[in-house]
């Protein structure tokens, strides 16, 4: 799935101030939506977390210093303790659940 810039300042407009906040980006594929956060919601003054499952993406933020850490991981069954996060964020994410 590519990104479409045409709702960025619509969804960047609902972000609050992040400034010493410790924010999640859900399904952070090449991190666009952190590298957005970083330059136009104080985002240098925040701490970014990127979770995607798949290898690829993280290896990209991590080549690229995007997020301040990574995680692997499924964003339908998040590897943190409650309230770990002071933002998150799930842009662009479509999961499939099956049932047994």
């Amino acid at each position: 799935m590519s990104h479409s810039s045409t709702y960025d300042p619509f969804v960047l407009n609902e972000i609050p101030n992040l400034t010493a906040k410790c924010v999640l980006d859900c399904g952070c594929g090449y991190g666009i939506w952190g590298y957005l956060i970083r330059v136009c919601r104080s985002g240098n003054e925040a701490y970014i977390v990127g979770l995607d499952c798949i290898p690829k993406y993280l290896k990209f933020n991590k080549e690229h210093k995007v997020y301040d850490d990574l995680v692997r991981g499924d964003v339908a069954f998040l590897p943190f303790k409650e309230v770990s996060f002071d933002f998150v964020l799930a842009s662009e994410v479509i999961e499939t659940f099956v049932e047994n």
